[in-house]
């Protein structure tokens, strides 16, 4: 789902002032945000470092550490709606058994942590949208030609 398409998917299920971004500092993070703040919400922008980025009229920057379970209370009780997209970067690394743990923990870890929160603070939040590890790799240039390479090799029993 196209980004523009989860605003107004957001924008039909009531008035939204406030959002709640967890990993709104990576790739997909970041244009979201400036998506929202286009259309006339607020963000608040869930980081580990937030002194490393600046503020401004609709962008908040907000501690959270889902490994220590460090949540703002406050940002929960006055958003709207929450978007995770927190976890650590897939192609940052190798993808050692380590690595692989990293992978899963930072995802399940960030996806607990607001569950619990929700669970134990009063709020008003209408709807959670959580997501990890999406991927786009182009365009198909020739969807016919990418038909016929898969039939050739995928074996039917």
């Amino acid at each position: 789902m196209r980004n523009d398409h989860i605003i107004y998917k957001l924008k039909d299920l009531g008035t939204m002032e406030t959002v709640i971004l967890a990993g709104g500092t990576g790739t997909i993070g970041r244009h979201l945000t400036k998506l929202l703040v286009s259309e006339g919400f607020h963000v608040i922008i869930f980081s580990r470092n937030p002194s490393v980025n600046k503020d401004s009229n609709h962008i908040e920057h907000l501690h959270w550490d889902p490994d220590t379970k460090r949540i703002n209370n406050d940002a929960i009780k006055r958003a709207d709606y929450i978007i995770n997209l927190a976890g650590a970067g897939i192609a940052d690394k190798r993808w050692t058994k380590k690595r692989r743990q990293e992978l899963i923990s930072s995802r399940v870890n960030s996806g607990n942590l607001i569950a619990e929160a929700l669970q134990q603070l009063p709020n008003k939040i209408k709807a959670v949208i959580s997501t990890s590890a999406v991927g786009w790799y182009g365009a198909d240039k020739n969807p016919d030609m990418l038909l016929l390479k898969m039939k050739n090799r995928v074996r039917i029993f």
